[in-house]
């Protein structure tokens, strides 16, 4: 396959090397994927364990955490509206392909 890729590593839409019907992700992105899991996996148990301390007399601890928690919040928002970004993007340009070739 002599797939065409985007300016951001990826191939384009119609060039699908991804199982599930999408564009192959790129190392970058994949890794973005594997460290968001990570975070996710162990901040629940961050924020209990700070909280934990706090309550038992470290109240020094509780504001630090919840500053963590909040840009790790505020970090995955941003990654799921770059996300749907990028999917109404695509979209636009399956439907302008798609208007050209009928016209």
């Amino acid at each position: 396959m002599n797939a065409k890729r985007d300016n951001r590593g990826r191939f384009g839409p119609g060039n699908c090397a991804n199982p599930n019907g999408g564009p192959k992700k790129t190392e970058q992105e994949i890794a973005t994927q594997a460290c968001l899991k990570e975070i996710d996996a162990a901040t629940p148990f961050l924020v209990s364990r700070a909280i934990e301390r706090a309550a038992n007399g470290e109240p020094e601890l509780l504001t630090p955490a919840l500053a963590v928690l909040a840009e790790i919040m505020k970090a995955r928002n941003l990654e799921t509206e770059q996300r749907m970004r990028d999917e109404v993007r695509i979209l636009h340009a399956e439907m302008t392909r798609t208007d050209a070739t009928t016209h």
